[in-house]
């Protein structure tokens, strides 16, 4: 039985809706055009109170879809548990706007190829994670969704270089970002490189052939275990 606790985030952006829980979201961002992404943080104390089941959407890179598994697999050896099911492909549209997605119960990886138009978000962005709060109880989160932004970008195993890319300024390893984003979505904030500089949860990210961080550091370990299995406190 996993026991739970709160666990303090950095701050993030909030969004409120009539007839549901607080939504809010977690994006990476452009650091002064260089190869770095910085990463901001969810606004909200929250987790999950039952297993999570995450699809990713029909269509999805191969890459992706298999960046998806061997990162719910990371967490899942973190936690020892089962925490995270990959779900398999689900044909859903993910709608117009930033939230739209959240109108179901699915937990989906989304490809977005119109990142600038359905998120509002700059073109540099490399990613989104979604969620909404319970409105029951804020401290549980009730539903999520992670979008990537394939409008600028393409989601690769970056570990294996391919002669017929002779740059790789759009490319980006998608099992290191899903990596990352499935540890904001699971409740986890940023942690800061002066604290722990080997974190997967760290707020800036390299892209390109070559560059990946797929591992969770012992501090992620402990931090996802202190947030999801801890019965001391």
């Amino acid at each position: 039985m996993l026991n739970f606790f709160r666990f303090l985030l950095i701050s993030g952006v909030v969004a409120c809706g009539s007839g549901q829980g607080q939504r809010s979201h977690v994006s990476d961002v452009p650091d002064d055009g260089s190869d770095l992404r910085q990463i901001q943080s969810p606004a909200r104390a929250s987790f999950w109170a039952e297993q999570i089941y995450v699809y990713v959407h029909t269509g999805a890179s191969e890459a992706v879809v298999i960046g998806l598994q061997d990162s719910l697999e990371v967490w899942n050896k973190a936690l020892e548990s089962q925490m995270l099911t990959f779900a398999g492909e689900i044909d859903r549209p993910r709608g117009d706007e930033l939230y739209s997605s959240l109108g179901d119960d699915e937990t989906v990886v989304y490809e977005e190829g119109r990142w600038v138009e359905s998120t509002g978000k700059g073109p540099y962005t490399l990613g989104t994670t979604v969620w909404e709060l319970s409105e029951a109880d804020p401290q549980f989160i009730a539903r999520g969704d992670i979008l990537l932004n394939t409008e600028e970008y393409r989601f690769v195993d970056s570990t294996s270089f391919t002669d017929e890319v002779e740059e790789s300024g759009g490319v980006v390893d998608a099992h290191t970002v899903l990596t990352h984003e499935i540890g904001h979505l699971l409740g986890l904030g940023h942690t800061d490189s002066l604290e722990d500089p080997e974190s997967v949860m760290l707020p800036r990210t390299q892209i390109g052939y070559g560059k990946y961080h797929r591992f969770l550091s012992p501090l992620d370990i402990d931090k996802i275990k202190k947030l999801y299995q801890d019965e001391s406190l």
